[in-house]
């Protein structure tokens, strides 16, 4: 396999030598078919060859997204500072207490319909 930027047009890892126009219409349906076009039009053949002819950057010449990446170990501009913790209000959490809600709205609507069946 070839290292990244080796100056080769591949595709899927192999090789493909000189572009023909078969392969630059099968580009351009491809753009036609992403766009929800069944024909390629001019435009789509004209990107399918600028695709496909494109140059890679030249091996060693790094581009301008590499130069401005950090580098993982790099110390944080801060430290920080801790957190104060946050006690809770009550010792409930919030799932028990909507456990809680229901079962006393379920136990109200049986009341409910018990006093209207003894109607």
């Amino acid at each position: 396999m070839n290292p990244p930027n080796s100056q080769r047009i591949e595709i899927h890892g192999g090789g493909i030598g000189t572009i023909s126009d078969e392969q630059v219409e099968q580009r351009a349906l491809e753009l036609a078919k992403m766009d929800g076009r069944s024909a390629a039009h001019e435009r789509d053949r004209n990107q399918a060859r600028r695709e496909l002819t494109a140059p890679t950057p030249a091996a060693g010449s790094p581009s301008e997204e590499i130069e401005s990446l950090k580098p993982w170990d790099a110390a944080p501009a801060s430290l920080g500072a801790h957190a104060a913790r946050q006690l809770l209000d009550d010792e409930v959490s919030a799932g028990e207490t909507l456990i809680q809600e229901g079962l006393d709205e379920a136990d109200h609507d049986t009341r409910v319909a018990a006093t209207h069946r003894a109607e």
